[in-house]
């Protein structure tokens, strides 16, 4: 049995990684479950959550805000809506968007599709931040 398998995770934007792996935690639609080489073949929609890439002190997260994912034996590719690693989180402009997000969150209360939008950028502003105090806490 392999004791890698290909990761490739994807954004609209770019492609963020592309590696060999030995363990996934990923934000699942039923919850969290995780990704070993072997793993039996599913597609998953993917909850906003945090993405852990390998194990132990090694592992790297990312704030995900969500999207879709397939799970073959030999390779994983995740299509995310969105995703920061948490050493790129830049504090000062996650806030700032954060505040713009909420300010725009109470102008639309009355278009529920445009309240909803603002409130997963909140969200994920939240993640963001969560993700970037736990990796300067270690």
């Amino acid at each position: 049995m392999a004791v890698t398998f290909q990761f490739d995770l994807v954004t609209p934007d770019k492609q963020v990684l592309s590696q060999q792996e030995v363990m996934l935690t990923i934000p699942g639609a039923d919850g969290y479950f995780g990704v070993l080489p072997g793993h039996t073949p599913l597609v998953s929609l993917l909850n906003m959550g945090i993405l852990t890439v390998g194990e132990g002190k090694e592992a790297v997260r990312y704030a995900l805000a969500g999207g879709y994912a397939e799970v073959l034996p030999n390779r994983t590719t995740i299509l995310a809506d969105r995703v920061q690693c948490w050493d790129s989180v830049d504090v000062a402009a996650v806030e700032k968007e954060k505040g713009a997000a909420s300010e725009q969150e109470l102008a639309s209360r009355e278009e529920e599709s445009k309240n909803k939008f603002w409130k997963k950028q909140m969200a994920f502003a939240d993640l963001c931040l969560d993700v970037h105090r736990q990796y300067q806490e270690r």
